[in-house]
């Protein structure tokens, strides 16, 4: 199966699945958070195509939105001192700041 297919066919489970786990993290944040959590791992995860250990990620996947992502579920977070995702935003942040810093 080619990667192309797989990331058409599978990719949008994914999706789905990181849609419910913020809306289960909206609905009520102080028991929910896992599923914010859960939904920042598997946005990484499947943003990343290509990375180095000096220069975080290289090569993006274009399928995953990562200015909207970042903007609507990662900088109120940052913003937000009493946030339990502050580690999981930096990371993001740092491991994605080529792709991030250069569509601002």
């Amino acid at each position: 199966m080619s990667a192309a297919c797989t990331d058409l066919t599978i990719q949008p489970v994914f999706f789905v699945i990181i849609y419910k786990c913020q809306q289960q993290y909206g609905a009520n944040p102080a028991k929910s958070w896992k599923n914010k959590d859960a939904a920042i791992y598997l946005v990484m995860s499947l943003a990343q195509k290509g990375s180095t250990a000096k220069h975080g990620t290289t090569q993006a996947n274009k399928l995953v939105n990562l200015d909207e992502f970042f903007t609507a579920q990662i900088l109120p977070e940052l913003a937000d001192s009493n946030s339990r995702f502050i580690f999981h935003n930096i990371k993001l942040f740092v491991g994605f700041a080529l792709k991030l810093v250069q569509s601002l």
